[in-house]
């Protein structure tokens, strides 16, 4: 996984775990001594003090039992008030202790059950036992001694024994508290040491692993050991190639500087060979240039003799060049004069297929002219028909006029000139009739005409087409004779071209085959100077020794 990072990334993540595993052990640390810091506190700030109390607590009940005795054996007044005040001292040296730790009992945090319940008893005691030391004080001031002994012996000193009892017990649980304090911090320190020495060997594995593999990263990028690349590599400066060398890391320097080695070694062969064969073959090839010399001139003669014979076959194709156009100019003016005939020959059809194309028309008007005669001529019946129906009716009215008598007499005078209408009206329709009638006559007539001269124009249409086709004919044979006569030209020409070309490319040859020889000379010159140059490289390769 990490044999494709580099170097420095190898190491720097190798300082990186050691300052990480460093970083975890000072957080630990610091955690494990502030756990430490404050049991030290609870045992010196609270528990001490709490132990402080309570010592003064039992040396003030320890020396006010024995001043409470003294009290009840002295006899001397002066010793009697002197312990009288040395109790009266205690009290208050108890009292300021007690005020300290009531003080303390304010913060519930600091005091548990028990020990609460602890105060609780000597708190119970001390009054009990305060009472029990004033009496027996006052019975020895009233000179009450037997009574004052018997209170001490009875009572008072049992009380100031179980009063001590519960101070000692006080005090035993603070000591205890402490005793186990100091065993979790002994815990914690030595857990820490445990920890710390983990933490530490670990590191210390972290940094001889992580030495080892920047060691073999380092051996396997250089191949071996720095003096065994730093001899092959001098080898290879010094120009000895003989040697053999491997490598067990394919990809280092060693393995590179082998390879290169190997490589320089072939180089070396091939420059060797290469610089022996250009030496034979420039040998050869200057042998050779000087036959293509003797070749050269041999060709030049050739090609001038082979000018002199192209240059007769461009005279004589010119001359069929010239024959062919000629004739192509012939067959152009023939071409055209048809093309002029076939050109009037189709205005011709055009206008008769026109004529043809009128004629139909006219036949049409004149039949359709002869079907409106007949609607007339219709129309001119039925009016026939209408006014014989009218003189009927005015005949019928003039009867019934004339049986209406005076009444009928206007009546009379309308039928009359609606029958004398009529008669004109019939007149009329007469002499329509009749002019319809040779209308129809002539129209027929003029359709008949025009029908008998309709194939006269058809057969000058089609003689047209014919005349049309001929001319036709005789173009496209001129017109295919004016292409082949321009293409026999063309050709001519192309064969005219080509025979220049090669007159000019047997020049060039020539040309070529002067410049040829010179080159010729000029690379027997460069060959000659090759040849040195190919021995001046064989005697440098054998400074690099192969074998």
């Amino acid at each position: 996984m990490f044999e494709h990072l580099k170097l420095s990334s190898k190491i720097g993540l190798g300082f990186g775990a050691v300052i990480f595993l460093m970083i975890i052990l000072v957080v630990m640390g610091i955690v494990q001594m502030n756990f430490a810091k404050s049991r030290l506190q609870t045992m010196n700030d609270i528990n001490a003090k709490k132990q402080r109390y309570a010592i003064n607590f039992r040396g003030s009940v320890h020396d006010r039992a024995i001043s409470v005795r003294d009290v009840v054996l002295l006899d001397d007044e002066a010793r009697l008030q002197a312990a009288l005040d040395d109790i009266k001292r205690l009290e208050d040296f108890y009292n300021a202790a007690s005020a300290n730790m009531n003080e303390m009992l304010k913060d519930s945090a600091l005091f548990n059950n028990e020990e609460r319940a602890i105060l609780g008893r000597l708190n119970q005691i001390a009054n009990k036992t305060n009472a029990g030391y004033k009496k027996i004080i006052q019975l020895k001031q009233s000179w009450q001694v037997d009574e004052a002994k018997k209170l001490l012996l009875n009572e008072v000193a049992s009380d100031f024994s179980l009063w001590l009892k519960i101070i000692n017990e006080f005090i035993d649980y603070q000591e205890e508290a402490n005793n186990n304090l100091t065993k979790q911090v002994m815990l914690v320190v030595n857990n820490f040491v445990t920890i710390m020495l983990v933490l530490a060997g670990i590191a210390i594995l972290i940094a001889v692993i992580i030495t080892l593999f920047t060691a073999r990263g380092i051996v396997s990028a250089l191949g071996g050991e720095p003096n065994e690349v730093s001899k092959v590599i001098k080898e290879v400066a010094s120009g000895n190639l003989s040697k053999d060398d491997v490598s067990k890391y394919p990809r280092s320097i060693l393995a590179d500087a082998i390879s290169m080695k190997d490589k320089l070694k072939q180089i070396t062969i091939l420059i060797r060979n290469a610089s022996n064969t250009i030496g034979e073959r420039t040998n050869e090839l200057i042998k050779t240039f000087d036959k293509v010399s003797i070749s050269v001139d041999e060709q030049s003669k050739i090609t001038s003799f082979s000018t002199k014979i192209v240059q007769g076959v461009v005279s004589g194709t010119n001359e069929i060049m010239q024959m062919t156009n000629d004739t192509r100019t012939n067959s152009q003016k023939a071409t055209q004069i048809c093309n002029e005939g076939k050109e009037d020959s189709e205005e011709v059809a055009q206008k008769m297929q026109e004529i043809n194309a009128n004629v139909a028309k006219q036949v049409e008007q004149i039949l359709l002219l002869e079907e409106k005669a007949k609607e007339i001529s219709g129309a001119a019946e039925l009016i026939a028909e209408i006014t014989d129906q009218t003189n009927l009716l005015a005949l019928n009215a003039a009867i019934e006029a004339a049986r209406a008598g005076t009444h009928g007499r206007g009546f009379a005078v309308v039928a009359d000139e609606i029958r004398n209408l009529a008669e004109r009206t019939g007149t009329a329709t007469d002499e329509i009739a009749n002019t319809i009638k040779q209308i129809q006559e002539e129209t027929q007539n003029t359709v008949t005409l025009i029908k008998s001269g309709a194939p006269k124009v058809q057969e000058g249409y089609e003689l047209s087409n014919k005349v049309a086709d001929m001319l036709v004919d005789i173009y496209e044979s001129s017109n295919d004779s004016t292409q082949k006569a321009g293409n026999a030209a063309v050709m001519a020409q192309k064969g005219v071209e080509s025979m220049s070309k090669l007159a000019k490319n047997i020049e060039n040859i020539d040309i070529t085959s002067q410049e040829t020889k010179k080159d010729m000379q000029e690379n027997a010159v460069q060959l000659q100077a090759m040849q040195k140059v190919a021995q001046e490289l064989s005697d440098i390769m054998k400074a690099f020794k192969i074998d």
